[in-house]
């Protein structure tokens, strides 16, 4: 595995502070399948594609998200129609 290099080292209080740059997010989408609630009581699964799971669990409420790490749109979307709850 690959080792960072500190993008910036700063002195404060005697110690120096490693600053590293944030982890870069992988090249290949991933898919989630997200349950939207409409107010009148529907439910309704789609899938979206996503980078990095932390940013996917920043933008979407995690109760929303029912499935994620599909390699592809198509298994998504069959995963979408699935009449039960799926496990994460």
């Amino acid at each position: 595995m690959e080792s960072k290099q500190p993008s910036e080292m700063t002195p404060s209080g005697g110690a120096e502070i490693i600053v590293m740059p944030p982890p870069a997010a992988s090249t290949t989408p991933r898919y989630a399948v997200i349950e939207a609630i409409r107010s009148e009581g529907d439910r309704e699964r789609f899938a979206i594609a996503y980078l990095s799971e932390p940013a996917l669990h920043t933008v979407i409420a995690t109760a929303c998200i029912i499935a994620i790490g599909f390699l592809s749109r198509e298994e998504a979307i069959k995963a979408c129609a699935a009449p039960v709850a799926l496990a994460s």
